[in-house]
């Protein structure tokens, strides 16, 4: 049964907001070119007001990810040799309210690109005329 388990989702190695939104915001970062964001000011507010929309998407990403202690992660807890086990950003081994920078990512990603592929993303729309 344990390997039926892992051979379902090989990829899972860690808890979902160590392995997934905190690396998310520096790949963006690594990929501004691809994911177009730099540009994009989303018609949108982020927190669900219409107060303080001109903010663009990379700095609300920025923000985000200081506020949930993100930002300096990798730098200050992967580490080698390790210093122990990873410690938690938040309050528990999933995202605190606020802090889903993947899911925002990849949503404007659809955005910007309908056909955005997050195991490819460097694919675009083909232009079929």
């Amino acid at each position: 049964m344990v390997l039926l388990i892992l051979g379902l989702n090989p990829a899972v190695i860690g808890w979902d907001v160590v392995q997934g939104q905190i690396p998310a915001v520096d790949f963006v970062h690594k990929y501004e070119n691809v994911f177009a964001f730099k540009s994009v000011i989303f018609s949108f507010c982020f927190d669900g007001t219409q107060v303080g929309c001109s903010q663009t998407f990379l700095k609300h990403l920025d923000s985000v990810a200081a506020t949930c202690n993100y930002a300096e992660y990798m730098k200050d807890h992967v580490t080698y040799p390790p210093r122990g086990l990873l410690p938690l950003p938040g309050a528990s081994t999933e995202f605190d309210p606020g802090c889903d920078v993947w899911d925002e990512i990849f949503n404007a990603a659809l955005i910007v690109n309908p056909s955005f592929n997050m195991y490819r993303i460097f694919d675009t729309v083909s232009l079929l005329l």
